[in-house]
């Protein structure tokens, strides 16, 4: 079954709530992020591992593809639900099972034209109540709801469920009154930014813009305003509070001090003053990290508002640029690459599109990040990722650093070894022969680098003879 709507009604919410209301007719119960490949494996890869299947910790992702699928075509009473769908779209076809299935597959789109199954529904078909939610909401609090003040208020916020959310979250916190509410809401003035008519907002892009305005103009908490502020350059889902726990020296000084290793009690706090909001959620690994999750639509809209105020996604790269290292056969770090690479990548991207071209240590920093999660691809036999983002960084070394420096030829050398493994060799010694040129006429014929990548063209000239 798909299910289709608008960003922020509530399909997410929907779909967990069928699992929470149906959970004893499953033995299984999965929830899949398809907004893009490397968290769609990443989901597949922890269900291998849980279900211990053959592929379970295997590093090529096609074993573990094959062995998920055929779990699904052999087994009943589960439910795997595949939300933000929308990312991968018709590409999602790709990760299914094929042929008659005994479980049940819940797919989650924006896309109305992402036809994945034979049953769709689209949630504009089923108008959303907004009066009932909200007495529903805070039936169960101080806040006295009547319902011409709700019907006031959900005209005012468009019946749209996230920005309801945010009002009925906003109302309980404060104690407040509808009537309270929509005064603020009145008062609430567009950024010159999102008020410009070429950005093309929706109503309901608009609307989220105000109610995300009053929330985050109560939270008196400097340090959870930064952290709110910076999580818009993350990817929405999952993002872990130790990046910025290990990270913690590049971040701004009222943040720092509150994310001290081992101080729980504020991290809690923390996050919590944003939770209470509905300004993002959080949930908790089985070793107790928090892991923190923004909604696409409130993530859009902060960063339009924030465009022209590049100081988060700097302070981004350089907490990344600091914490971000893959070393191979460390466990732990190759587990924290799998978890951190989407954040990073999201984090390399915004940079590059944000920041100074022109400033070399901006985009040397850029570059690095790139060159690393094509290391970490690499050494996870991922190899089209690992020379995908060798080239993204190459396209920077090149450009800031020169054909001829030496980090550039670590990244011919680097592009060479993917080739080699996958037995490519005509390519990869045209690449290890444009490293060589260089560390030849840096660094000479005595360099170790020199010599390895000599040693590494006779055997691949030797290959290919034969």
């Amino acid at each position: 079954m798909t299910v289709v709507g608008g960003a922020g009604f509530g399909k997410s919410q929907l779909a967990f709530e069928y699992a929470y209301r149906y959970a004893l007719e499953y033995d299984y119960i999965w929830v899949v992020n398809a907004a893009d490949t490397l968290s769609l494996e990443r989901a597949y890869r922890e269900f291998a591992i849980r279900t211990d299947l053959p592929s379970a910790g295997t590093e090529e992702f096609e074993q573990v593809l094959t062995h998920v699928r055929l779990w699904l075509e052999g087994h009943s009473r589960f439910l795997f639900i595949y939300d933000n769908a929308e990312g991968l779209s018709s590409k999602l076809l790709g990760y299914l099972p094929c042929g008659h299935l005994q479980g049940r597959i819940l797919i989650n789109t924006r896309d109305s034209r992402c036809r994945l199954s034979n049953t769709l529904i689209d949630l504009k078909d089923f108008p959303f109540d907004g009066v009932k939610f909200l007495q529903k909401r805070l039936e169960n609090t101080c806040v006295v709801v009547s319902s011409d003040d709700a019907e006031c208020l959900a005209v005012m916020l468009k019946h749209f469920p996230l920005a309801l959310e945010h009002a009925a979250a906003f109302m309980e916190r404060r104690q407040q009154t509808c009537a309270y509410y929509m005064k603020l809401f009145e008062r609430v003035e567009l950024s010159k930014v999102l008020d410009d008519d070429s950005v093309h907002l929706t109503v309901y892009d608009k609307t989220i813009a105000k109610t995300w305005r009053v929330s985050i103009d109560e939270i008196k908490s400097k340090s959870a305003r930064q952290l709110f502020n910076l999580c818009i350059y993350f990817a929405p889902d999952d993002i872990p509070l130790s990046l910025f726990i290990k990270g913690r020296d590049n971040l701004p000084v009222e943040l720092r001090d509150v994310l001290l290793p081992g101080e729980h009690s504020k991290h809690d706090c923390l996050v919590g003053e944003l939770a209470r909001y509905s300004l993002l959620s959080f949930g908790r690994k089985d070793n107790g990290d928090i892991l923190l999750f923004m909604h696409r639509l409130i993530q859009a809209t902060v960063f339009r508002d924030l465009a022209n105020d590049t100081q988060w996604v700097s302070c981004c790269l350089d907490m990344m640029t600091a914490v971000f290292e893959y070393k191979y056969g460390d466990k732990e770090s190759m587990d924290a690459f799998t978890q951190d690479v989407s954040h990073v990548l999201k984090i390399a991207y915004h940079a590059e599109e944000m920041l100074d071209k022109n400033d070399e240590s901006v985009q040397k920093k850029i570059a690095c990040l790139y060159g690393e999660a094509g290391r970490g691809f690499y050494y996870s036999g991922e190899y089209s990722k690992a020379l995908e983002w060798y080239n993204k960084s190459l396209v920077i070394k090149e450009r800031v650093l020169g054909t001829d420096h030496p980090s550039t030829a670590d990244t011919y050398n680097n592009i060479a070894l993917v080739y080699g493994s996958q037995g490519k060799y005509v390519e990869a010694l045209e690449w290890y022969n444009k490293a060589l040129s260089i560390y030849k006429k840096i660094f000479g014929e005595n360099y170790e680098f020199t010599k390895t990548v000599q040693d590494r063209i006779k055997s691949l000239q030797s290959m290919i003879d034969q």
